[in-house]
């Protein structure tokens, strides 16, 4: 089973915290394809890839990182707002039970690409 064919969709690059007020910066590497329309920010195509390229490097920093130990009994809660996550994988013969949760918002960030 391959994965669905969904429309390319359009997130911007910084969002404002709805409850905080923070800037929030939204660039998470495994959905990064391009910068829309660079030139109406007045970059060229190889200065936007190159600001993609530093601004993925800058999320990649140790103080930015945490990796969960994983024990019996653990439940981990995060602001979808405020980090990226991943996982590294379970290893072979690991029974494990995964019970997810989203509280819904009234905020939508991101758009269906029609046209660029």
């Amino acid at each position: 089973m391959g994965f669905p064919d969904f429309s390319d969709a359009v997130y911007p690059a910084v969002v404002t915290h709805p409850i905080s007020g923070r800037k929030v910066l939204e660039v998470v590497e495994q959905f990064l394809d391009r910068v829309i329309t660079p030139q109406q920010f007045g970059l060229s195509n190889d200065e936007s890839i190159e600001l993609l390229e530093r601004l993925v490097a800058h999320t990649k920093k140790p103080e930015f990182t945490y990796f969960h130990q994983w024990r019996e009994g653990d439940m981990v809660l995060w602001d979808n707002w405020r980090a990226m996550h991943c996982t590294t994988g379970t290893k072979p013969g690991i029974k494990r039970l995964i019970n997810r949760t989203t509280i819904e918002g009234d905020i939508t960030l991101g758009r269906v690409l029609t046209a660029e």
